[in-house]
């Protein structure tokens, strides 16, 4: 009987595991979307607000500035001049 328990318990464990792996590999693929929607609007109008961003990838205003934040922590954009008349630069 304490077999089939452990056994059991086993597969519950597993079971939340590939879950849990599962959904991480969809919110990486989603980030990786985001961040290259980003990427093109930023390439095709410079001058690209958060919140025209936000509209344009369907996402709230929030999870764009995040990313904003983590692109430029990898030195993948950069911002040249002030926030409101400055523009974005995608270096990678």
């Amino acid at each position: 009987m304490a077999v089939m328990q452990i056994n059991a318990e086993f597969s519950r464990i597993k079971e939340d595991e590939l879950k849990k792996s599962s959904s991480t590999k969809i919110t990486k693929e989603i980030t990786k979307e985001i961040t290259k929607e980003i990427k093109k609007h930023m390439k095709n109008n410079p001058e690209i607000t958060a919140k025209e961003l936000a509209i344009l990838c369907e996402t709230n205003q929030d999870t764009i500035q995040y990313r904003i934040k983590i692109m430029r922590t990898n030195k993948e954009i950069k911002r040249v001049g002030s926030t409101k008349s400055g523009y974005w630069v995608v270096l990678k």
